[in-house]
This record gives C-alpha cells, structure tokens and sequence, in this order.
C-alpha cells in the first residue's frame, strides 16, 4: 500500500461511519414516529461523537437530523425549528466526543460501567434533552411569533410530553448505552479485542 493509499483509507473510513450513524438515526427516528418523544435519535447521535470524535460525530448529528427532518412524513420542519433540531442533536454529539476523552474510555470486556457512570449517563440523557426541547420549542415559538407568554404556555401544556422525552432519554442513557457502547467498540472500533 502506498501512501496515498494509506491517507486516503482513514478519510474514507470517516465518511463510511458518518454515513452510517447518520443512516441509523433516521431509521430509528422513523422507526417510533408513531410514539411521540420515544426515540433513540439523541442516544445514535451521542454515540456518533463518543466514538467518532467531535468533528465527525457532529458531522454525522448535522447530516442525520437535517435528512431526518426532510423525510419526516409528519412533514419539513420549518427554518427555525430545522436549525433548532440540528443545532440540538450537533450539541449532543459533542457532548458524546467530551465523554470520549473522560472516564468513560474503555476497550475489553472485562471493564463494566460502575453505578456512577450509568447514573452520569443518565444525568447527561436528562440535561441533553432538556436542552435539545427548550431549544425546539423556542424553534418553533419563532417561526410562530416567539413572545415569553407563548413559550411558557407551550412549556406547561407540553410539560407531559417534556417529561415523557426526558425521563426515556434518562433511562435510554443509563441502561441501554453502557449495554451498547462496549458491544460496538469491542466489535466494530477494536475488532481486535474479540475472540
């Protein structure tokens, strides 16, 4: 292999995963559409910047929501609510790339989650919704004519909803992703770790 070859290898590498947690996010979003704030769009797009690192999982987060929003069969966000969801999902990947280079870098199965991770991953589900449904609902109050009265209305009358999304995200974060993230780090970033 030459050295073009061996530049040109990781780029195209890059794109692939891209493609791919980009892909995943949309199928699983239209996978629950019929659920409302039921999704594993927030956790795909996490894992995106976890194990591609901030440039990429963000690319991949922008890449996703945006082709998300364009196929939802609920129909095309508008402008400000587009930009709201991606600026969102983009803040969460690089939640995940910040992790990456915290405690929670592993390789092996022997290395478990302890408590306290799940319960960090749990706590970072909560605040990357909350965040991600503020910064929506204010998406949307623009694009409909944002005053504060409007906002906290929509806060109130949603608040079932809101809390519906937070506490499955929480839950999505705590218990499904320490499951999740060892699998696809043993057998897809360090093939060499599995048997």
């Amino acid at each position: 292999m030459n050295h073009l070859e061996e530049g040109v290898q990781p780029i195209l590498r890059n794109i692939v995963f891209i493609a791919i947690f980009a892909a995943l996010a949309v199928a699983l979003g239209l996978l629950f559409l019929s659920v409302p704030n039921l999704e594993l769009v927030t956790a795909t797009f996490f894992l995106a910047g976890y194990f591609l690192g901030r440039r990429n999982g963000i690319t991949a987060a922008v890449l996703g929501e945006f082709t998300f929003s364009l196929l939802n069969p609920l129909g095309i966000a508008s402008p400000p609510l587009m930009a709201a969801q991606i600026a969102g999902m983009a803040l969460v990947a690089f939640a995940g790339s910040l992790i990456a280079k915290g405690k929670f870098t592993f390789h092996g199965d022997e290395e478990k989650f302890h408590i306290k991770q799940k319960l960090s991953l749990g706590a970072m589900g909560l605040v990357l919704t909350l965040i991600f449904d503020l910064l929506t609902s204010i998406g949307f109050l623009i694009f409909a004519g944002l005053t504060l009265p409007k906002l906290l209305t929509s806060l109130i009358f949603g608040m079932y909803y809101y809390l519906f999304h937070i506490t499955t995200n929480m839950l999505i974060f705590a218990v499904l992703l320490p499951v999740i993230m060892p699998k696809i780090s043993n057998r897809i970033f360090y093939p060499e770790n599995t048997a």
